[in-house]
Protein backbone atom coordinates (compact mmCIF):
# COMPACT_ATOMS: atom_id res chain seq x y z
CA UNK A 1 0.00 0.00 0.00
CA UNK A 2 3.11 2.46 0.71
CA UNK A 3 3.74 1.97 -3.37
CA UNK A 4 0.32 3.46 -4.31
CA UNK A 5 0.39 6.41 -1.55
CA UNK A 6 3.71 7.22 -2.96
CA UNK A 7 2.86 7.17 -6.40
CA UNK A 8 -0.06 9.24 -5.78
CA UNK A 9 2.03 12.22 -3.48
CA UNK A 10 4.86 11.83 -6.78
CA UNK A 11 2.48 12.27 -9.85
CA UNK A 12 0.65 14.94 -7.48
CA UNK A 13 4.03 16.69 -6.80
CA UNK A 14 4.54 16.51 -10.40
CA UNK A 15 1.27 17.72 -12.02
CA UNK A 16 1.44 20.22 -9.38
CA UNK A 17 4.90 21.76 -10.70
CA UNK A 18 4.10 20.74 -14.80
CA UNK A 19 0.69 23.22 -13.58
CA UNK A 20 3.10 26.02 -12.67
CA UNK A 21 5.98 25.96 -14.32
CA UNK A 22 4.69 24.41 -17.62
CA UNK A 23 1.09 24.63 -18.38
CA UNK A 24 1.44 23.77 -21.57
CA UNK A 25 2.66 20.74 -21.29
CA UNK A 26 -0.28 19.10 -19.44
CA UNK A 27 -1.52 16.14 -21.69
CA UNK A 28 1.65 16.26 -24.18
CA UNK A 29 3.51 12.27 -24.20
CA UNK A 30 6.05 14.39 -22.34
CA UNK A 31 3.69 14.65 -18.91
CA UNK A 32 2.94 11.44 -19.57
CA UNK A 33 6.11 10.10 -19.87
CA UNK A 34 6.68 12.10 -16.32
CA UNK A 35 4.04 10.63 -14.84
CA UNK A 36 5.35 7.00 -15.58
CA UNK A 37 8.79 7.87 -14.41
CA UNK A 38 7.13 8.62 -10.76
CA UNK A 39 5.69 5.45 -10.83
CA UNK A 40 8.86 3.60 -11.44
CA UNK A 41 10.80 5.83 -9.24
CA UNK A 42 7.96 4.86 -6.43
CA UNK A 43 8.71 0.52 -7.42
CA UNK A 44 12.05 1.33 -6.71
CA UNK A 45 11.82 2.72 -3.59
CA UNK A 46 9.66 -0.08 -2.07
CA UNK A 47 11.20 -2.75 -4.03
CA UNK A 48 11.24 -4.59 -1.16
CA UNK A 49 8.60 -4.24 1.06
CA UNK A 50 5.55 -6.96 1.15
CA UNK A 51 2.39 -6.77 -0.34
CA UNK A 52 -0.24 -5.03 1.54
CA UNK A 53 -4.24 -5.70 1.47
CA UNK A 54 -4.49 -3.20 -1.11
CA UNK A 55 -2.05 -4.68 -3.58
CA UNK A 56 -4.00 -7.98 -3.58
CA UNK A 57 -7.10 -6.39 -4.17
CA UNK A 58 -5.92 -3.98 -6.58
CA UNK A 59 -4.20 -7.34 -8.36
CA UNK A 60 -7.09 -9.35 -8.31
CA UNK A 61 -9.13 -6.42 -9.99
CA UNK A 62 -6.34 -6.26 -12.62
CA UNK A 63 -7.00 -10.11 -13.15
CA UNK A 64 -10.59 -9.44 -13.58
CA UNK A 65 -10.12 -7.04 -15.64
CA UNK A 66 -7.91 -8.66 -18.18
CA UNK A 67 -10.52 -11.90 -18.38
CA UNK A 68 -13.10 -9.42 -18.93
CA UNK A 69 -11.89 -7.64 -21.81
CA UNK A 70 -10.38 -11.05 -23.42
CA UNK A 71 -14.76 -12.11 -23.22
CA UNK A 72 -15.56 -9.01 -24.50
CA UNK A 73 -13.11 -9.29 -27.21
CA UNK A 74 -14.08 -12.55 -28.71
CA UNK A 75 -17.80 -11.80 -28.09
CA UNK A 76 -17.48 -8.56 -29.89
CA UNK A 77 -15.17 -9.99 -32.71
CA UNK A 78 -17.53 -13.27 -33.04
CA UNK A 79 -20.57 -11.05 -33.04
CA UNK A 80 -19.43 -8.73 -35.30
CA UNK A 81 -18.36 -11.76 -38.15
CA UNK A 82 -22.02 -13.83 -37.50
CA UNK A 83 -23.58 -10.67 -38.08
CA UNK A 84 -25.45 -10.13 -35.05
CA UNK A 85 -24.14 -6.45 -34.66
CA UNK A 86 -22.41 -3.95 -37.03
CA UNK A 87 -23.88 -2.03 -40.20
CA UNK A 88 -23.19 -5.24 -43.06
CA UNK A 89 -24.46 -3.48 -46.61
CA UNK A 90 -24.36 -7.06 -48.91
CA UNK A 91 -24.56 -4.46 -51.54
CA UNK A 92 -21.49 -3.06 -50.87
CA UNK A 93 -18.47 -4.00 -53.49
CA UNK A 94 -15.28 -2.70 -51.59
CA UNK A 95 -15.13 -3.76 -47.69
CA UNK A 96 -12.97 -1.89 -45.76
CA UNK A 97 -10.28 -3.01 -43.19
CA UNK A 98 -12.40 -2.82 -40.30
CA UNK A 99 -15.26 -5.25 -41.84
CA UNK A 100 -12.69 -8.26 -42.66
CA UNK A 101 -9.78 -8.25 -40.75
CA UNK A 102 -10.21 -6.11 -36.98
CA UNK A 103 -13.16 -8.81 -35.56
CA UNK A 104 -10.73 -11.68 -36.69
CA UNK A 105 -8.12 -9.69 -35.20
CA UNK A 106 -10.51 -9.86 -31.87
CA UNK A 107 -11.54 -13.10 -31.86
CA UNK A 108 -7.79 -14.27 -31.81
CA UNK A 109 -6.84 -11.39 -29.14
CA UNK A 110 -10.14 -12.71 -27.26
CA UNK A 111 -8.57 -16.21 -27.31
CA UNK A 112 -5.33 -15.69 -26.78
CA UNK A 113 -5.90 -13.73 -23.53
CA UNK A 114 -8.18 -16.24 -22.06
CA UNK A 115 -6.13 -19.06 -22.59
CA UNK A 116 -3.48 -17.37 -21.06
CA UNK A 117 -5.07 -16.34 -18.27
CA UNK A 118 -6.25 -19.95 -17.81
CA UNK A 119 -3.28 -21.55 -17.94
CA UNK A 120 -1.44 -19.06 -15.71
CA UNK A 121 -4.64 -20.00 -13.10
CA UNK A 122 -3.66 -23.42 -13.47
CA UNK A 123 -0.06 -23.29 -12.76
CA UNK A 124 -0.55 -21.45 -9.43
Amino acid sequence: MRYWILVILLNALFALVMYFAAPEMLGSPAYYAGATICAVVAFIITWRDPPGQLDHVIFFLVKCGVLAAGLALFVWGAGYRLAFWGAHNSDELVSSAFGTMLPDLAILTGILIVSGFLLLIRKR
